[in-house]
């Protein structure tokens, strides 16, 4: 059977036997940074999934930029080490599955306990959280501190150097995480970000720093290693980033060497959103329309129909596959199965086996 889903993609720098992404998911296991063996385990079997790219969870480019004390960074090369295993495992479970780097900075949503949702304290093993101002996100959280302009520049290059160190690292590319209400977002919607500064206050000033992030990182790796960037296509709140916007940040990003835009909603500030399946692939659709950049479509998407469905109406070029690939490691191979599809595999005893 001819499907979307199984057929290969390339686009700039970013190439994929087939258009199944597992999206970043925060697994809390990392310990001051750095990977454990739990990592090269999990990321290792997400990579024999039969997808064709892993991204692995929200990674840190300084250390106050995790989300939680529990999460991974690259930071240092320390830390980078840590995903050359992951990379290692993955590929040596899976040699032509690409894997993608999630480079973030959580902004004032950052030292959260993930267990709680609320923020821990300094004695907690936490920190203060920075941000573009001094707005807080949430009840459960202090007012951050707001980043002086020195500083950005700073991060800037902070970003520059994790990219490195992730190529470094033998990954084939990043995603940019700009969504989700964390750092990069928090400068890019105007319910976050009231500075008066040439990083505040006009659209132009506040894709500023995203942009000057963009223009280091592609600076910095070669022309082989794909760069890509998550954003959140509304805030769901009046006042707050649009669709339009975030068309015209794609185009930004287009025209500045981004390979894709993984299009997601929402995570600035608490809204009312009526969730159901597939329920953010319109905002990934105008996108991809109004574009043309390659657009990993994402949203509670579950089965392989779903997904064939989702690329056959032109929704997405690529299908995020998240929480059911958790639920169901071989979702890949099962996918090929009830498409028809007929895939070659390294392990063919492992197919014969789901096949029966």
């Amino acid at each position: 059977m001819q499907t979307i889903l199984f057929s290969e993609l390339s686009a700039g720098a970013l190439s994929l036997k087939n258009r199944i992404n597992v999206p970043p998911m925060c697994m809390w296991q990392a310990k001051d940074g750095l990977a454990q063996d739990f990592h090269l385990q999990h990321y290792a079997a997400l990579a024999a999934s039969g997808a064709g790219a892993v991204t692995i969870e929200a990674t840190a480019a300084v250390p106050e930029g995790r989300i939680s004390p529990f999460c991974l960074g690259i930071w240092d090369d320390e830390r980078a080490a840590g995903i050359v295993r992951i990379v290692k495992a993955m590929k040596t479970a899976s040699p032509d599955t690409r894997v993608l780097l999630q480079l973030a900075h959580a902004g004032r949503k950052a030292s959260c306990n993930p267990h709680t949702d609320a923020w821990m304290s300094p004695e907690e093993g936490g920190w203060q959280p920075v941000a573009p101002s001094a707005l807080t996100w949430s009840q459960n959280f202090p007012l951050p501190r707001e980043l002086a302009a020195d500083e950005i520049k700073e991060l800037v290059q902070k970003f520059a150097e994790g990219a490195v160190r992730a190529q470094q690292a033998g990954c084939d590319g990043i995603m940019l995480h700009a969504a989700h209400g964390y750092l990069i977002h928090e400068f890019l919607s105007p319910l976050s970000n009231q500075r008066t500064d040439e990083y505040g206050g006009s659209f132009d000033n506040r894709v500023r720093f995203l942009t000057e992030v963009l223009r280091a990182i592609k600076a910095a790796v070669s022309e082989n290693f794909a760069v890509g960037i998550r954003l959140s296509a509304t805030d769901w709140i009046e006042g707050g980033m649009t669709i339009e916007d975030t068309v015209k940040i794609a185009r930004l990003a287009q025209e500045l060497g981004c390979s894709f835009a993984d299009i997601s909603t929402g995570g600035l500030l608490s809204a009312p959103i009526k969730v159901a399946p597939g329920y953010q692939l319109p905002f990934a659709a105008r996108v991809r329309q109004e574009t043309g950049l390659c657009v990993f479509g994402v949203g509670l998407i579950t089965n392989a129909f779903q997904a064939e469905t989702a690329l056959q109406l032109g929704a997405c070029d690529v299908v995020d596959i998240g929480r059911a690939m958790l639920s169901d490691p071989n979702w890949g191979w099962h996918a090929a199965r009830d498409l028809g599809v007929k895939l070659e595999a390294l392990n063919t005893a492992k197919i014969f086996a789901l096949q029966h």
